[in-house]
């Protein structure tokens, strides 16, 4: 099927994209945390896969590829909504949804500080939902590197958030 579409069928990289659509969206959920964005970012990236399709050199990766692109675009997008200064807070907030909009803020903050590769392993872990075993054949490590990347990672959120 991948070559298939790597040949230019319209149809086949149809329906690769529509039988990874489900896992492209969790990925881009667990980055972007929001309906509209995760869509956006499928749409963003399943653009780039059509465009960049013939470049893929072994048709075996191509989930693990496309993934790849998700995250880049939801990456992108989140640094793009960095760049823009977000609205303060207003007094009409009440207090306990100020606090979680702040709590939540200051975590996707703190991840985009860290170092991707870590960001990358919680966001698709914790925020994801994804077993150990499945972030690892996504991003093509083994089980352990997860592990080791998922522990320094929480140090490096703790750090960054500036928590015990």
């Amino acid at each position: 099927m991948v070559q298939k579409a790597q040949r230019g069928s319209a149809a086949a990289m149809t329906r690769l994209l529509r039988r990874h659509y489900r896992q492209l969206y969790t990925v881009a959920w667990a980055y972007v945390r929001n309906e509209q964005d995760a869509l956006d970012v499928i749409q963003e990236a399943s653009y780039r896969a059509v465009v960049r399709v013939a470049q893929l050199q072994d048709p075996a990766l191509f989930g693990t590829w496309l993934t790849r692109i998700v995250i880049n675009e939801a990456t992108r997008l989140l640094a793009e909504r960095k760049r823009r200064e977000a609205a303060p807070l207003t007094e009409t907030v009440p207090a306990a949804i100020a606090t979680d909009a702040a709590q939540h803020l200051a975590v996707t903050e703190a991840l985009g500080s860290i170092d991707e590769r870590y960001a990358t392993v919680l966001r698709l872990h914790y925020l994801g939902g994804w077993s150990v075993h499945d972030v690892a054949g996504q991003l093509a490590v083994s089980e352990n590197t997860v592990k080791t990347r998922l522990a320094r990672g929480r140090a490096a959120l703790r750090e960054a958030l500036g928590r015990d």
